[in-house]
């Protein structure tokens, strides 16, 4: 069935290093990393997966009703605060304090790229009436991207992501004798040793299109395509969510996590633990139950 998405960001997503599906309620959601911030002259050839921050992405049939901000806040803070329940030093909210996502004005023919610091050539030539002819003057540069710098820039920085990857496995000839603090070395040894989840930008790109994310599966992997010993594999964990929890409570808790105010934490810390608490009496009364028949002689 045909559906259309919702993109929002995530305060205190930063290095989950998973993607985490939601259902249960009226709209499925993922939580996966993203690269934010639309880069172009800041592009990178890596980006490591724990470095990366989150992003938000609801799920809606076509023939759904569409949801309301105050809807869509209420079905995204249920979700959450379930999630927080079972990973108790989760923080994660769409109440931000930074702007990550912008609207440009379509109006305008410059729209924003690196975290909306770079201004953008942006001509449709084939949609839009008003524009007659856009050409290259120096170089012979097809301009068929709306968004007329990736022109060229893609090419350039496909060419330096393969440059670095040949880099990766690159070796030297060394020989180093040993001291106090090190043993000696003679032979060949890497530049880089490389550390966990280190992603290449065409997969980091593609964590922005999990739409038909396989929810039965315990990995996503983003395969590469200079060799499957850099395919990276993503957990997935699943939370179901089958109650709503009391909108206030979820509205204190969740402005709370972003404030500094003593007494405010003090107040979430005190709502939360009292939903834990309820969440799981049953689970408690039979732990303490059970202790109470082992310490019977």
């Amino acid at each position: 069935m045909a559906s259309r998405n919702l993109k929002l960001a995530v305060s205190n997503g930063r290095g989950i290093e998973k993607i985490i599906y939601f259902e249960g309620l009226e709209h499925e959601m993922i939580i996966h990393p993203t690269i934010h911030g639309e880069p172009i002259l800041t592009s990178q050839a890596f980006y490591y997966l724990k470095n990366l921050d989150s992003v938000a992405l609801l799920k809606f049939d076509i023939s759904a009703p569409q949801l309301s901000d105050d809807q869509v806040e209420y079905l995204i803070d249920n979700y959450l605060f379930e999630y927080s329940t079972i990973n108790l030093t989760s923080r994660m909210t769409t109440k931000i304090s930074e702007m990550v996502f912008w609207k440009d004005d379509y109006n305008e023919i410059y729209h924003h790229y690196d975290q909306a610091n770079t201004g953008a050539l942006i001509l449709d030539q084939g949609n839009d009436p008003t524009v007659i002819s856009v050409e290259p003057i120096d170089e012979n540069v097809g301009l068929s991207d709306w968004c007329i710098p990736k022109n060229y820039t893609a090419p350039i920085i496909e060419d330096y992501v393969d440059q670095m990857h040949e880099l990766l496995f690159k070796k030297v000839m060394i020989q180093v004798m040993p001291n106090e603090h090190r043993d000696g070395y003679f032979g060949k040894k890497r530049i880089f040793e490389l550390g966990e989840g280190l992603l290449d930008l065409h997969q980091a790109e593609r964590l922005d299109w999990l739409r038909n994310l396989d929810k039965n599966a315990d990995y996503h992997t983003l395969s590469s395509s200079y060799g499957s010993e850099l395919d990276v594999d993503i957990p997935i964990e699943k939370v179901t969510c089958t109650k709503l929890y009391n909108p206030l409570l979820l509205s204190y808790y969740f402005s709370g996590l972003n404030d500094k105010s003593h007494w405010v934490v003090l107040l979430v810390i005190t709502m939360f633990l009292s939903t834990i608490l309820k969440k799981h009496r049953h689970y408690l009364t039979s732990m303490l139950e059970l202790k109470e028949i082992n310490l019977k002689p």
